[in-house]
């Protein structure tokens, strides 16, 4: 079975004038959501043999603060792709594309697309966690879809099954 692993950066500081959206930081709630979900991601067994990240400086950082919980340090390739707000077909054709033969693929994104393509993707799994998925993709929170296939080039809609929806607010600080 593969594993996607959909994480929403933390949240990030409001853009400064004229300071581009890309560029914005994490603040401090971000800072400690990412370790966190990195924390989470270690203890849970998840680790990734692959890290597809976004170039914005939010999630660039929540990856890099995530890391540093991980007993191991998986490659991570920086997509420009990934800074996508829409419907998340450009997710999903980065996964197809830079998801190699790792069974387990970590994406670090942002929403709405992410929250789109989860959706999307997903065709079982606990009703509960589906519309909890469906209400409300917060910051810094972490999907995880298992599929039935061999290649990521396979993946189709329906095809996963939601195996858990991780919020920070769910876990002990």
């Amino acid at each position: 079975m593969f594993e996607l692993l959909l994480l929403r950066h933390a949240k990030s500081s409001w853009a400064e004038s004229g300071q581009d959206d890309v560029d914005r930081p994490l603040n401090a709630r971000g800072r400690e959501a990412a370790k966190l979900m990195g924390r989470t991601i270690a203890t849970q067994g998840m680790l990734p043999g692959r890290v597809l990240c976004s170039p914005a400086a939010r999630t660039r950082e929540t990856w890099e603060i995530a890391r540093k919980e991980l007993p191991a340090q998986p490659p991570v390739v920086i997509v420009d792709a990934l800074y996508d707000f829409g419907d998340g077909d450009a997710v999903l054709e980065a996964i197809k594309l830079h998801g190699g033969t790792f069974s387990r693929l970590l994406v670090v994104a942002h929403n709405p697309a992410i929250q789109n393509l989860a959706l999307r993707l997903t065709g079982t799994g606990s009703a509960k966690l589906r519309r909890r998925l469906a209400e409300k993709y917060p910051t810094a929170a972490l999907a995880v879809l298992g599929f039935d296939v061999s290649d990521w080039s396979a993946l189709g809609q329906h095809q996963g099954k939601l195996l858990s929806f991780i919020r920070p607010r769910d876990l002990p600080a």
